[in-house]
């Protein structure tokens, strides 16, 4: 996940070198596919202002990868980015201003830029279908969300909040920046409570609040507080990785780091997942994960990001605890687990080596039918991602990127 606003990815150039095109290669405009399905990575030289690619690829890449060959669109910096079928967001554009950033894959192959909407600051977004979505712009409010068409990106509205909110506990609230979520009709919406002159960011000094707002008739319906378990904050606000996941069953899964920031103060819990069933609208208040659920020895380990695959949630979380803040980023080693989601059994994947902290780029990548692990692990050599095996207990090297930095991101392109 994305630690400060200056790691945002500020792109440069397009990289034009025209060379065969082989599925361990981007696509290139000699040989464009006509094949719907399409594959991007983004990767990135160093974790902080180090020049990355994002190139497309006709096939899955195996093996050997050279993500910096054929038509690549050159990055500075490291990122990580959402979709809705063909289509990639962004959090800033060229010339690194912040705001909503589209981009498509056009009939040549070429990754091209479709639509920026800018923001005075890093925009949370979501998009619902292909003419509206939703995202945070603080110049017009910190209490309102803006509404937008993903289709032609221009911005189409908004949904005051201020109604929903105490300014009793304090003045200073933000709105939409940490959590914009989708299921089932209704659009999930962070209220977070920040001290005044804070920046909304990790310091919510009230319980983990959600307002439920029905998209159809953008009445806010209610708002719901986790007050019954120890959580404040959902995550980094500036990450493009969320810390929420549509699980295939249904439910929505929220993630908290634990950590919360008040007065420049850092206070450390432990992570924990929870989230709300399919069909409703307020949170489960029988299932909840911890660390210590997955490793006995986690009092206040960290968990980051998530992946649902074949009916089990996947989690990566540090194999020791954290109680520094930055030093999240400097263990060794995060392992990835299995949860059942009915009994909570768990197991770790052993055949996933140990692997960095994801930053803004997260662990897990689904595709239509596989589900990807971000592996970044310099003692064995590997710098690529592995897939979970059909078993869902066992995992393979999928493919090694050997030229072009560490993977940022990955996903799958469908109309």
């Amino acid at each position: 996940m994305r630690i400060l606003n200056t790691f945002a990815i500020l792109f440069a150039t397009l990289c034009f070198a025209f060379v065969s095109c082989s599925k361990n290669e981007p696509d290139t405009p000699d040989n464009p596919d006509q094949n719907n399905k399409k594959y991007v990575l983004l990767t990135a030289e160093g974790i902080a202002d180090g020049a990355g690619y994002y190139a497309v690829y006709n096939e899955l890449p195996t093996s050997d990868v050279k993500n910096t060959a054929g038509y690549s669109l050159q990055a500075s910096s490291y990122g990580g980015f959402r979709t809705y079928k063909n289509w990639i967001f962004n959090r800033s554009n060229l010339l690194g201003e912040s705001g909503v950033l589209k981009f498509s894959v056009g009939k040549d192959g070429r990754l091209k830029e479709d639509g920026f909407i800018k923001c005075d600051g890093s925009a949370q977004s979501v998009v619902v279908n292909e003419t509206l979505g939703f995202y945070f712009d603080p110049g017009r409010g910190k209490k309102r969300i803006q509404k937008f068409n993903p289709s032609t990106m221009q911005r189409t509205g908004e949904i005051d909040l201020s109604s929903v909110v105490d300014e009793k506990i304090s003045p200073n609230v933000y709105t939409g920046n940490q959590t914009l979520a989708v299921k089932e009709g209704k659009l999930f919406v962070n209220i977070t409570y920040s001290p005044e002159g804070s920046s909304g960011h990790n310091d919510n000094i009230r319980h983990y609040a959600l307002a439920v707002i029905d998209i159809a008739s953008e009445k806010i319906e209610k708002t719901i507080v986790l007050d019954f378990l120890d959580v404040y904050n959902q995550g980094h606000s500036p990450s493009e990785y969320p810390a929420w996941l549509l699980g295939e069953d249904g439910h929505l899964y929220f993630l908290s780091t634990g950590w919360d920031q008040v007065n420049g103060a850092y206070s450390f819990h432990p992570s924990c997942i929870f989230r709300i069933k399919k069909g409703e609208t307020d949170f489960d208040k029988n299932w909840h994960v911890y660390p210590k659920d997955l490793n006995s020895t986690l009092s206040i380990g960290v968990m980051w990001s998530m992946g649902f695959y074949k009916g089990k949630l996947y989690v990566e979380a540090s194999d020791e605890n954290i109680t520094n803040f930055g030093d999240f980023g400097k263990v060794d080693g995060y392992h990835v687990y299995s949860l059942d989601i009915e009994n909570k059994a768990v197991a770790k994947i052993e055949s996933v080596p140990t692997t960095v902290f994801g930053h803004s780029a997260g662990t897990f990548y689904r595709t239509s039918d596989k589900l990807f692990v971000r592996v970044v692990n310099e003692t064995i050599g590997y710098n690529g991602l592995y897939v979970i095996n059909e078993d869902g207990r066992t995992a393979s090297p999928a493919f090694n990127v050997i030229q072009g930095g560490q993977p940022m991101g990955f996903a799958e392109l469908h109309d």
